[in-house]
């Protein structure tokens, strides 16, 4: 949605590098609830169902989304604002990110976890992250040897 925003390079980089994150984030965290929520004997074809309709969806999202390429106008003019970008790919990214967050957010609080976890406050998660938690220990660790 964000490439209405700007067409700098940075920012094109910085939003794609951040989109990426997150969808692989996602993806982990999907893959990780089948295995958590299926039985060990099941898995397999688990793995496949959520492969297909993954597949699937793809699929149709690109399709839908090159049908729209066709469809929609080049620029759009409203209460006075006029966007007019090079071609209408733009519209069709935001048009893509709306649907995905409306069934996103329809989705929210629909899945729990299949096995029991220990609670974490809100506050503690961002020290949890892979690259955060190492480089404050390391941070941590370091300056007490510093200052001797």
């Amino acid at each position: 949605m964000l490439y209405l925003v700007s067409t700098q390079l940075g920012f094109l980089l910085a939003v794609n590098f951040l989109g990426g994150v997150i969808w692989a984030g996602l993806a982990l965290g999907l893959q990780n609830y089948v295995f958590d929520s299926v039985r060990p004997e099941d898995r397999a074809k688990a793995i496949a169902l959520y492969s297909t309709t993954n597949a699937v969806g793809w699929t149709v999202g690109a399709l839908i989304g090159s049908w729209l390429v066709e469809q929609l106008p080049a620029g759009i003019e409203w209460a006075g604002i006029v966007l007019q970008p090079v071609s209408n790919l733009p519209f069709v990214f935001f048009l893509s990110g709306v649907l995905r967050l409306l069934v996103s957010v329809g989705l929210l609080g629909s899945f729990h976890e299949a096995r029991q976890v220990e609670p974490v406050p809100r506050q503690q998660l961002l020290w949890e992250l892979p690259l955060v938690k190492p480089v404050a220990q390391f941070v941590v660790w370091t300056l007490p040897k510093l200052s001797r």
